[in-house]
């Protein structure tokens, strides 16, 4: 599987086992960021919360020549529908239990990339992250917004193996990232 791909499978996981959420195929509670997913499944999710991974990006620092660092950037949402458009109590509920949620995925993420070497997460650093209330007032779901950045180290040594047979040779004596 390709890193979008682990990261999808590894989100769906969490919200299979975050007892909260109970993400099942009979009651879909996690949704990639394809809002047209979310949508079609809307009338199956409005009971409970549910985690929908937003957006994953990189960028690569290279401000030590030998040591550059891969920046990732991965957001996701945490939300409930709030059936009545004036229930401020339900909606603080929402918040709340989000926000709840949010930490404890966040434990989870990196407890992992500490201690489980098949995370989507190992041998990365949970650097920083920005959690804040979102709302849809048109829909009535209310949630938590959280976006989580993480370091690793980056090799910026060619794959000869990806490259035509000659076209990249490495130097045995370059050091790289140490």
């Amino acid at each position: 599987m390709g890193a979008y791909a682990n990261l999808t499978a590894y989100f769906k996981e969490i919200a299979s086992n975050l007892l909260a959420i109970g993400h099942t195929d009979s009651k879909p509670r996690f949704f990639r960021k394809e809002i047209d997913e979310f949508f079609n499944s809307i009338n199956l999710v409005s009971e409970g919360p549910v985690l929908l991974l937003q957006s994953s990006d990189y960028s690569i620092d290279n401000n030590d020549q030998d040591n550059p660092l891969k920046r990732m950037n991965i957001s996701f949402i945490v939300c409930k529908h709030v059936p009545v458009s004036d229930d401020f109590s339900g909606r603080d509920a929402a918040y709340d239990q989000a926000a709840e949620l949010v930490d404890e995925i966040i434990r989870k993420i990196w407890y992992d990339s500490i201690e489980r070497s098949n995370s989507a997460f190992a041998d990365i650093s949970l650097e920083s992250w920005n959690v804040q209330p979102i709302e849809n007032f048109a829909d009535y779901w209310y949630g938590q917004y959280a976006a989580l950045t993480f370091i690793c180290d980056h090799d910026m040594i060619p794959d000869a193996t990806k490259w035509k047979s000659g076209y990249v040779i490495i130097n045995p004596d370059y050091v790289g990232n140490d």
